[in-house]
C-alpha cells in the first residue's frame, strides 16, 4: 500500500526519496490496530466488486524509528485519505 502511495504522491505532488522506498522494502510498517469490513460496491455497466472500509492504525518499530521517515509516512497517509 505505501509504495503504491509512493508512487501516486511522486507523479503528482512531489518524489518521495528512494532512501524512503528502500527502507519500506526491507522494514515495512506495521499495522497495529485494524477494523474493516468488506462492501459490495455498484461500478460502472452494472458491474459489481469487492471492497472494505473501516480504521487501520499503522506503527513504525521502535528500533527503525526515523523522525524523516515518520514524516513522509505521515504525508503519504494524509495524501491516501
Amino acid at each position: 500500500m505505501f509504495r503504491s502511495l509512493a508512487r501516486l504522491y511522486s507523479a503528482f505532488l512531489s518524489e518521495v526519496p528512494q532512501e524512503y522506498r528502500e527502507w519500506l522494502d526491507r522494514n515495512g510498517i506495521a499495522v497495529s490496530r485494524l477494523k474493516i469490513e468488506t462492501q459490495k460496491v455498484l461500478l460502472k455497466k452494472g458491474e459489481w466488486a469487492v471492497g472494505f472500509v473501516g480504521h487501520v492504525n499503522f506503527s513504525l518499530p521502535e528500533d527503525l524509528y526515523s523522525d524523516e521517515y515518520a514524516e513522509i509516512t505521515s504525508r503519504l497517509l494524509s495524501f491516501g485519505e
